[in-house]
């Protein structure tokens, strides 16, 4: 079985990507930092599409997180990532830990505080919406290895559930010989705590005193899965890690074998756009999800963070509005705001035209042991730009606010 681990880790890690799900609705109109251009220029200076183009990104956007100065830091989606400005004075930069979030459905907003949510079900791989494995399939999976003699032993998933072949005779495709050259052994990558290894592509080895800071940790074994890929059936090889998800498809040209997912695209229409991203209780404060960390990707120049100055409501009845982040068409808009520790609260958003929205992200929260409580939801694309109006309501009382659509 030692055989099979040594090369077995022939496999996985890092190229291109797949354009598996739907472009971003609106383009970005820039970067949203110069730290996010400088790490985004690194990556594709290596691997062509490492991050996914701007084009297809989202425009910079504040999100809660509560060790943030203020209570927000700048983030931008892009099809493969979301990189956040950790530390705006350093320029320090992390890539989100998005596997782990849609897996779990604990969304982090904290060092240690999270939020519960339903686990994504959107596919790993392949088309959106085919029946392949989904981010909440993961959890079926050990995230560390029972035995290092079988750790390399990949899984096989069928129909919402994964087993373990018996022998290679038993994999659907030969995964130990690479005649064209797409993948070999090259520094093995792993995690003294007992996790899988992972293996980097060998064109891709200057990646590797990074490999934590863009992929984190492998959090399953590797495993076959059968899914849709542009219409058609396929089988391929998958591995999730804390930050990425990889995949191996026979079937693509030898460049285009090794690909990763679009999950930057994934995670954002998760937490905005869909309805797997209703919240199903409330704040939690349980620190089980690892934090993210920095990219040591060298940068230099102090970037901007683009700030908004709505005019905010005094405290009505115990509600304060502490931050109001309006955002274009297309965008997300953030709301907080201070009131008693572990108020029950209710929010409202009336667009410009008047009527009342349903977003996704606009639901009964709780507010933590120090009152604060945040929301954040997607402004639509058909919006009409202008004024609208945000109500909160805490255990009863109730503070109203312009939010400025545009």
């Amino acid at each position: 079985m030692r055989m099979y681990w040594r090369r077995l880790c022939a496999l996985v890690i890092v190229m291109l990507v797949m354009g598996m799900v739907g472009a971003s609705t609106q383009a970005a109109s820039t970067f949203a930092s110069l730290a996010f251009q400088q790490q985004w220029q690194a990556g594709e200076a290596i691997v062509p599409n490492f991050w996914g183009p701007l084009s297809t990104a989202h425009d910079g956007q504040q999100e809660p997180y509560k060790q943030a100065t203020g209570g927000l830091r700048l983030v931008q989606y892009f099809d493969k990532t979301r990189m956040e400005l950790t530390n705006p004075v350093t320029d320090t930069v992390t890539n989100g830990l998005l596997t782990v979030e849609m897996k779990t459905g604990r969304l982090q907003i904290g060092d240690d505080t999270f939020e519960q949510r339903q686990p994504a079900k959107a596919n790993v791989a392949g088309d959106p919406g085919s029946d392949g494995p989904t981010y909440a399939d993961l959890a079926q999976l050990p995230e560390k290895q029972p035995d290092a003699d079988i750790a390399a032993f990949p899984f096989i998933y069928t129909n919402g559930t994964f087993t373990r072949p018996k022998t290679e005779r038993d994999f659907p495709f030969d995964i130990f010989h690479f005649p064209d050259g797409s993948l070999g052994h090259d520094d093995y990558v792993s995690d003294p705590g007992g996790r899988f290894g992972a293996v980097v592509f060998r064109p891709f080895r200057k990646f590797v005193p990074d490999f934590v800071a863009l992929y984190g940790y492998p959090i399953t074994p590797m495993f076959f899965a059968q899914t849709k890929i542009a219409g058609t059936q396929r089988t391929v090889l998958i591995q999730a890690f804390e930050r990425r998800v990889l995949t191996y498809n026979p079937n693509n040209d030898p460049a285009f074998r090794v690909e990763f997912g679009n999950i930057g695209q994934h995670y954002y229409q998760w937490r905005y756009g869909t309805s797997a991203s209703v919240p199903v209780a409330p704040v939690s404060t349980t620190p089980s999800i690892p934090t993210a960390v920095s990219t040591p990707v060298p940068v230099s120049t102090p970037a901007p963070v683009p700030a908004t100055t709505p005019a905010i409501a005094p405290a009505t009845s115990g509600v304060t509005f502490t931050s109001v982040q309006g955002a274009k068409p297309g965008n997300v808009a953030t709301v907080m705001v201070q009131t008693a520790p572990s108020a029950s609260c209710s929010i409202g958003y009336v667009t410009p035209k008047g009527t009342q929205s349903e977003a996704a992200g606009l639901v009964p929260k709780t507010a933590d042991a120090s009152g604060n409580v945040s929301w954040s939801w997607l402004i639509g694309g058909n919006t009409t730009p202008g004024t609208g109006r945000v109500t909160v309501t805490c255990n009863g009382m109730s503070a109203t606010t312009n939010i400025t659509i545009g």
